[in-house]
């Protein structure tokens, strides 16, 4: 009887396949324990592995909660982009709104161990940075997509779209922090409006003469 031998993994396959499960494992830990309260140990040993294992793929917990996050946010713009292609005009808006209802109203797994993390985190230089490497690149698939947008609108972008752009990301992120402290209130139906009253003032001060 021939007996099928499972397929050896490559040094690479299996590098990809420990990070991944370190990383579903932080996912885990952080959800329960916080930010505070996970150990590189504890990751480790939710994973499988040993504190070296961990070591090989990330410099310390931090590391990997910002690669978390990284990766979360990445699928999140990659989903919005998605649901941006087909639409035009009006129609952006409410795939917007819907991308912003289907990504932020329900509670994150993260959301505790981000809000520990958020304060120490920007007042250390190397996080920081980071972070804000992070902030440069979604600035940028933002702009992007405002500019993709206006185009098959047919209308003239209003001025730096890198600048709506950025005001577009800030209003993303403070909002889903209010929806998040009362969903009542800052609804996924009030975001479109800002939305909406964003772009609107922006065609508004493009037609204003200097």
């Amino acid at each position: 009887m021939n007996v099928k031998r499972a397929k050896r993994l490559s040094r690479s396959e299996t590098a990809a396949q420990t990070r991944a499960r370190l990383l579903d494992a932080g996912a885990r830990v952080f959800a329960g324990e916080g930010f505070s309260g996970a150990t590189v140990e504890d990751i480790a040993e939710a994973a499988g592995y040993t504190r070296g294992a961990f070591y090989a793929h990330f410099v310390d917990k931090a590391d990997l909660l910002l690669t978390l996050l990284e990766e979360r946010d990445r699928a999140g713009l990659d989903d919005l982009e998605a649901r941006l292609q087909g639409p035009t005009g009006s129609e952006q808006i409410d795939a917007t709104t819907s991308w912003f209802a289907d990504r932020f109203t329900l509670p994150s797994a993260l959301d505790r161990a981000v809000a520990e993390f958020s304060a120490g985190g920007i007042a250390n230089p190397e996080h920081a940075a980071r972070m804000r490497g992070w902030f440069t690149t979604a600035r940028q698939r933002v702009t992007a997509m405002v500019e993709d947008g206006f185009t098959r609108a047919g209308m003239e972008m209003p001025g730096d779209p890198e600048r709506l752009a950025t005001m577009m990301v800030a209003l993303v992120n403070g909002y889903a922090m209010l929806q998040r402290l009362d969903p009542e209130v800052a609804t996924p139906e009030l975001f479109g409006e800002a939305v909406v009253y964003l772009g609107e003032g922006a065609l508004a001060a493009a037609g204003r003469p200097s």
